[in-house]
């Protein structure tokens, strides 16, 4: 599609996409740290904390903890929610989350991915938000 040159309403809706895309981006609570994309092929493995829901989309995000100890998360997409209903990791849990070549639907496309967790015996490490109740989380996960 072509933007049409010098058109006051394009460029008005343009600047209001615009300033929606920064607040969005910008709506993320800081305790959940960066933000993960996984593209095709990629592989991420850390420990699960919890879901949380997305104080503007008001939709799941998946809470992680990275090796490196630093908190991340992955906002929800359909497929990745099915897997994790799947498998029902829990608080703590290593975790593998992998995305395969993307699908075709009658709805358009989707990412696949696949989650495979494995108990931890280890308590999370000190400042990942693990070890303590969901109410004493920092960034408050609805599911543990």
């Amino acid at each position: 599609m072509t933007t049409p040159e010098n058109d006051p309403l394009f460029e008005r809706l343009s600047r209001q996409a615009d300033e929606r895309l920064e607040e969005i981006n910008a709506s993320a609570p800081k305790e959940w740290g960066e933000e993960i994309e996984l593209a095709i092929g990629e592989r991420w493995f850390g420990r699960y904390l919890g879901d949380a829901r997305h104080p503007v989309h008001e939709r799941t995000v998946r809470l992680l903890f990275a090796p490196e100890a630093r908190r991340c998360f992955m906002r929800d997409r359909t497929v990745l929610t099915s897997e994790f209903e799947r498998v029902r990791p829990t608080m703590g849990d290593y975790i593998v989350i992998a995305r395969g070549e993307d699908g075709n639907g009658p709805k358009g496309g989707y990412h696949i991915y696949a989650v495979v967790p494995a108990p931890c015996p280890d308590p999370l490490p000190e400042g990942s938000g693990g070890g303590a109740s969901p109410d004493e989380i920092p960034f408050a996960p609805t599911v543990a």
